[in-house]
């Protein structure tokens, strides 16, 4: 099989085995191992270590510490996947401005080391917002008793930023130059304040996890959100309209994607999404409320696509398991290529 060829990451061809997931991000690494039908058997959890030497040996140690908890020999293991921030050339199985990781502008040959370090087992190195993506869809398909289902879904990563990695029909969508998804940095108020991005007025400015906090400070030491919608649920003057205020915010995310690509499903998720239900809520509420005078919007029954990822299990660690069984499918069988 030619390394060009592109492939479907929820229906890899070749080999078949269990396979592990990791997603590193700045102070934690959580890793699944997926058996060969792509069902959780194990999960963990472990401090992230920093430097380019520090993320292949901490990588390398959370492979070894599932699969051992899993009853899996590393050796069985067909395929690695690996979930990181920053700038991620998968093709390469590189990353480079992983800040957060401790790796600078050098690239970090992430995917040939860890290789090296596991006795050669094939490693896939993808950004991490494409593996939430992509273990969203994974655990939709498999939800729906068709594993190898033409998915067709945005995860919604409500954190820091805001940024959608989008499966459609089944394949992850990465785009010309890898921005597809970063409708976070698409103006929506051309006389709002200045994102860090150049711009005015940025989507990502009223609808991430940090807009929260500037609607609503946290006043005792916890999350904003959790404040904010507690407060809320209190009736506390003020955090009902800055809570409708996000959760419309919101909204304009899911219609933006709905509108551009139409997704069967918007999956939110990332930090924000930790509220759960009062989240969904309010954004589903805010869906109905703004469709109300068009017909138009109300066809689209926007507010019954939106569902919160999966609690159950890291979904993004799970979508690096899958880009795990991609690697496999591409790894030479018993010494011929595919």
């Amino acid at each position: 099989m030619d390394d060009a060829t592109p492939l479907n990451p929820l229906n890899p061809p070749g080999r078949t085995g269990p396979t592990v997931g990791l997603d590193i991000g700045g102070t934690k690494t959580l890793a699944v191992l997926l058996d060969a039908a792509g069902a959780t058997v194990a999960q963990a959890r472990l401090a992230t270590e920093r430097g380019p030497a520090g993320v292949v040996a901490g990588a390398a140690r959370a492979v070894r510490g599932v699969a051992r908890q899993a009853g899996v020999d590393v050796a069985d293991v067909v395929g690695v996947g690996v979930g990181m921030p920053g700038l991620v050339d998968p093709a390469a199985g590189t990353v480079r401005h992983a800040v957060n990781v401790g790796v600078d502008a050098s690239p970090l040959a992430l995917a040939r080391l860890l290789g090296d370090e596991l006795g050669g087992i094939p490693v896939g190195l993808e950004n991490d917002l494409n593996v939430a993506a992509l273990g969203a869809a994974h655990l939709e398909a498999a939800a729906a008793g068709t594993p190898r289902a033409r998915v067709d879904l945005a995860f919604l990563a409500l954190g820091t930023g805001l940024a959608a990695g989008l499966v459609l029909d089944g394949e992850l969508r990465r785009g010309f130059g890898g921005a597809a998804g970063e409708i976070g940095h698409v103006p929506v108020d051309p006389s709002g304040p200045v994102c860090p991005c150049g711009q005015r007025g940025c989507l990502e400015l009223y609808a991430s996890g940090t807009a929260v906090a500037r609607l609503w400070p946290a006043r005792t030491g916890r999350p904003a959100p959790v404040e904010l919608f507690e407060a809320a649920e209190r009736g506390v003057p003020g955090a009902v309209e800055a809570r409708d205020v996000y959760a419309s915010a919101v909204a304009a995310a899911v219609r933006m994607l709905v509108l551009t690509v139409d997704v069967r499903h918007v999956v939110l998720g990332g930090g924000v999404a930790q509220l759960g239900e009062p989240l969904l809520d309010a954004v589903r509420a805010a869906l109905v409320r703004e469709s109300r005078d068009s017909g138009f919007l109300s066809s689209l029954r926007l507010a019954d696509r939106v569902r919160l990822a999966p609690g159950r299990v890291p979904v993004g660690a799970v979508g690096a398991a899958v880009v795990g069984r991609t690697v496999a499918g591409r790894a030479p069988l018993n010494g011929v290529a595919s």
